[in-house]
């Protein structure tokens, strides 16, 4: 019986030494995830008549602020982010990038959490008519998503693409003393933390 659990534990020591040396040296495994923990947008109205006309530009600057995690082993690096106007509302789908400002490349480490405000500018909307009538507008609804370029520890390149917000951007009569209508901003963003690249056994 000694025999036996001598064996037992020999051959437990011997599973508990591979564990560890596979854990310390191949266990290369990694989940980055990205969470948008806030957006705001500001709108710049600028307006101006002649010839009997008026017109008005609309410009829009989001600002968001992300949280970034590595659930792993092994670091990634995020090297770069653009904002991407989706093709379709419903999911992310190639299309026009627009200009993002404050984002630098950053390391997430294995096991820690980063986080980084971005500011992007929207294309503006603008309008001209009559002085004596009303200017139109139209409600515009788009999703855009955030373009990922990640590195792995072997230098390989990922390029994933996540929904990051979706805008509507709608704008209510100008009221009595009011030359222009009124912009008005509805901000719709994930509240669950999209998978931006993962790999590993667990």
């Amino acid at each position: 019986m000694g025999g036996f659990s001598a064996t037992a534990f020999s051959v437990l020591a011997v599973l508990l030494s591979s564990l560890t040396t596979y854990l310390t040296f191949f266990d290369a495994r990694y989940t980055v995830s990205a969470a948008v923990a806030k957006v705001e947008v500001q709108v710049q109205t600028s307006g101006g008549a002649s010839d009997g006309r008026k017109n008005v530009s609309y410009r829009y600057f989001p600002t968001a602020s992300v949280i970034l995690s590595n659930r792993g082993t092994r670091p990634v690096v995020i090297s770069e982010i653009d904002i991407v106007r989706s093709e379709s509302i419903e999911d992310c789908q190639a299309g026009e990038k627009t200009a993002v400002y404050g984002f630098e490349p950053l390391i997430i480490e294995p096991g820690t959490v980063a986080s980084f405000d971005l500011e992007f500018q929207l294309p503006a909307i603008t309008a001209e008519g009559p002085m004596e009538t009303q200017l139109d507008l139209d409600e515009e609804v788009a999703l855009w998503c955030a373009a990922w370029v990640a590195f792995d520890p072997n230098g390989y390149r990922r390029e994933p693409v996540t929904p990051f917000v979706t805008i509507t951007r709608g704008f209510t009569p100008a009221a009595d003393g009011e030359r222009y209508p009124k912009a008005s901003v509805i901000l719709d963003y994930p509240r669950q933390p999209e998978t931006i690249v993962s790999k590993g056994l667990f």
